[in-house]
């Protein structure tokens, strides 16, 4: 036996207390996935954190992490609706499975398995700089994300003014 406790700052009259709880219960998995994705992929457990100022820091990562775990799927599957568009050939060793939903997992493991490489090295007086080209499915998917390429190719040169 244990208690929760739900939290929030709606005001009583838009929002009463079991429709916010059937609204938790539907949506929680969301939440708890994303934090199971954090916990697994990124390997960060377990987090020894002693001051106040360290925990505060975490836990803003952390909610700035999850946050983009759950709204990057989120946006790519609302504009592939919109393109009517499905993705193909996320998963490894399926190249024909389908994916109208793609979780933030397959992305991230998706471009993983790309290795996309920024690599950057001194010679003295000239900065050499190069980012490994993107394929057709990684562009797809920034576009869909709206993301413009121009984000990762201009790099290298932004880099090289940085000196």
């Amino acid at each position: 036996i244990g208690w929760r406790m739900y939290i929030t700052n709606a005001q009583t009259a838009s929002l009463q207390f079991s429709s916010a709880y059937r609204y938790y219960r539907k949506t929680m998995y969301v939440v708890e996935m994303g934090f199971h994705i954090i916990k697994d992929h990124f390997n960060i457990s377990p987090l020894f954190v002693r001051n106040e100022a360290q925990i505060r820091g975490m836990s803003r990562i952390l909610t700035l992490a999850l946050k983009i775990l759950t709204l990057v799927p989120a946006a790519l599957t609302g504009n592939m609706k919109m393109e009517i568009k499905i993705l193909v050939g996320l998963s490894a060793g399926q190249p024909a499975r389908k994916h109208p939903s793609p979780t933030a997992q397959s992305i991230l493991e998706y471009f993983v398995r790309q290795e996309i490489t920024l690599v950057g090295f001194n010679t003295g007086e000239i900065w050499h700089c190069e980012i490994t080209s993107f394929n057709d499915k990684c562009r797809e998917i920034l576009e869909l994300l709206k993301i413009p390429i121009e984000v990762y190719t201009s790099l290298p040169q932004k880099l090289k003014q940085m000196g």
